[in-house]
């Protein structure tokens, strides 16, 4: 008989899928369960639940069958934030990613380095930059022009 059943998980295999413990069945240990993903087959969707993450799953009490469903929000795991209007992800190191469809406004606050790694990257409205921009393995804010001026030396951009 299939049951809704709620757990944590316990291990995880190379392979995304989870042992999970079951508290109502007298901390049954389930076998390695599959976990569902929002894609699998040609795009693949990376993000793997952590040990001790409290997740739902559908269980066969009978064969040891069953399909984990994905992680729930509880008392001892609360939502980051809640809103409507806002896709979001948080991640342990405190790196932060959130789109609000409201304001149109994507921001991520990267505990760490970030990087684009493209063909092209294009830029349509104004671009702002707090800090130093290196082009080249030139600093843009103290770099001179040779040419420039009738050939002397130009000052670097003023700040």
């Amino acid at each position: 008989m299939l049951s809704l059943k709620f757990g944590n998980v316990i291990n995880i295999d190379d392979y995304g899928r989870v042992r999970v413990n079951i508290p109502d069945m007298d901390n049954f240990e389930t076998d390695y369960l599959p976990v569902i993903k929002q894609k699998s087959k040609n795009d693949k969707d990376g993000n793997f639940l952590d040990i001790d993450e409290e997740v739902s799953l559908i269980y066969d009490d009978e064969t040891d069958d069953g399909v984990v469903l994905g992680a729930v929000n509880t008392d001892s795991s609360p939502l980051a934030i809640f809103d409507r209007n806002k896709k979001y992800f948080t991640f342990s190191d405190g790196t932060h990613i959130e789109y609000d469809k409201s304001t149109h406004h994507l921001k991520a606050d990267v505990k760490g380095s970030a990087e684009i790694i493209a063909t092209n990257v294009n830029i349509t409205g104004n671009l702002i930059v707090t800090g130093d921009v290196t082009a080249a393995g030139i600093s843009l804010k103290n770099h001179l022009h040779g040419n420039g001026n009738n050939g002397a030396d130009t000052t670097p951009p003023k700040v």
